[in-house]
């Protein structure tokens, strides 16, 4: 029950996360700020990667003490999924030794994005 109650935190995270580039976007062309913008913009963006790191752990333990039937597809694609999230935060921790570290961030959270709608559909079927 607690494993899938983090598992919805840890969506719910990535997708504030991964909202971040287009609020960013938004409050450019607009001179008035918004106070929801303002939630997805800025510092936050940082400490939702390490909530998101942090929760995607715990809940993938917890899944996995909490199921007895787990499927190769469910235990595979979080594995890959929380392989991604590491390699989100390696490069944001790594930004000023990789040259492209932005371009490479960005590709790697649409690719996060996807494994995460491929992980909760796996796992709920």
């Amino acid at each position: 029950m607690i494993g899938s109650v983090l598992g919805w935190v840890a969506l719910i995270i990535l997708v504030l996360a991964e909202l971040n580039h287009a609020a960013k976007q938004i409050m450019k062309k607009r001179r008035k700020r918004s106070t929801v913008l303002s939630l997805v913009t800025g510092k936050q963006h940082g400490v939702w990667g390490g909530l998101l790191l942090v929760i995607g752990l715990l809940h993938g333990v917890l899944a996995l003490v909490e199921t007895t039937e787990a499927t190769i597809l469910m235990l595979g694609s979080g594995w890959v999924l929380f392989v991604c999230i590491l390699l989100l935060t390696g490069t944001c921790l790594m930004r000023r030794k990789i040259s492209r570290w932005l371009f490479c961030h960005k590709r790697l959270a649409v690719v996060c994005l996807v494994l995460a709608v491929l992980h909760t559909i796996f796992v709920h079927i």
